[in-house]
């Protein structure tokens, strides 16, 4: 499903026209905020996954407060990203179930509403969150959907390892491992799809 060499990229291609964040959060569950950008190139829009924040007390042995996360994301992740594409995000797009994490985010007033779940989507006989996942899929095979590799600080090495690692069971629902950055990078792209596309 995923060639390592087409989607990960070392700069943009054309003209930034938006930059917004998205985010799922977790105390021992990871939590990862995506800065996507959009480019315009000859009439044509790309998402690209610029820069990654993840944390995963399970990973590490260690619990951070919501509140120490939050605090990272706003005054370190988000800034860094603002000085490196010159651009200020026009939204902060969190997994609705997350409810502190965007509480947190919004004592530091960021603009953060709820990302878009897919909940309501219906395509063919693909319902909800299956929506999300297949749109996801053809962007990447696609090649609309890219990895900006720049920089080390903020890497996407916690996404594509999630993304080597997300199955589904024996009824095609995604395991509930491996999916933080999985379900950020689905709240992202609906963004980048229900906007640009």
């Amino acid at each position: 499903m995923f060639s390592h060499e087409k989607n990960i990229v070392s700069e943009l291609k054309g003209e930034i026209v938006d930059m917004y964040f998205s985010g799922d959060g977790g105390l021992s569950d990871a939590t990862s905020i995506c800065c996507n950008i959009v480019t315009r190139d000859k009439g044509d829009y790309t998402l690209y996954r610029a820069a990654n924040y993840y944390y995963s007390g399970k990973e590490t042995g260690m619990v951070k407060a919501m509140s120490i996360q939050a605090k990272e994301i706003a005054t370190e992740f988000i800034p860094w990203c603002r000085r490196k594409f010159g651009r200020i995000e026009s939204w902060i797009l969190i997994d609705p179930a997350c409810k502190a994490l965007k509480e947190e985010l919004k004592l530091y007033k960021l603009n953060v509403r709820n990302a878009d779940n897919n909940a309501h989507d219906i395509r063919g006989s693909s319902k909800g969150y299956r929506v999300g996942i297949e749109r996801v899929q053809s962007a990447i095979s696609g090649g609309k959907l890219l990895w900006l590799e720049n920089n080390d600080r903020y890497s996407h090495y916690n996404c594509l390892r999630e993304l080597s690692m997300y199955v589904v069971d024996g009824n095609g629902n995604p395991v509930d491992a491996y999916n933080h950055a999985m379900d950020e990078m689905r709240y992202g792209y609906n963004y980048f799809f229900k906007t640009y596309k």
